[in-house]
């Protein structure tokens, strides 16, 4: 895999900058590991707020899923800053 040359910066104030970081430095494959887990955390926090059991665990954990999927974003779909994939950089080659 190529250099990522527009990887976002994280903020030094952002709550989750260490483990935004983590998901930017990751492969696809370990980002969408992490999705599935998260989302299957989150919906475990859902389900105790459906039950008037809300706590700061269902803020928290909803805040990190969003944080996984714009980590996602970013370096997989968003034209301006995802990274090159081998496809893109031969489309590009000259081909002489």
């Amino acid at each position: 895999m190529s250099e990522w040359k527009k990887r976002p910066k994280v903020l030094e104030s952002h709550p989750f900058r260490e483990i935004y970081n983590d998901f930017l430095d990751s492969s696809r494959e370990e980002l969408l590991e992490w999705i599935d887990e998260l989302k299957k955390d989150r919906n475990a926090a859902l389900e105790e707020k459906k039950k008037g059991k809300r706590t700061y665990d269902h803020f928290i954990k909803q805040r990190m899923i969003d944080t996984a999927i714009e980590a996602y974003y970013w370096k997989f779909l968003n034209k301006e800053t995802r990274i090159p994939e081998e496809d893109d950089e031969e489309k590009n080659e000259d081909p002489c």
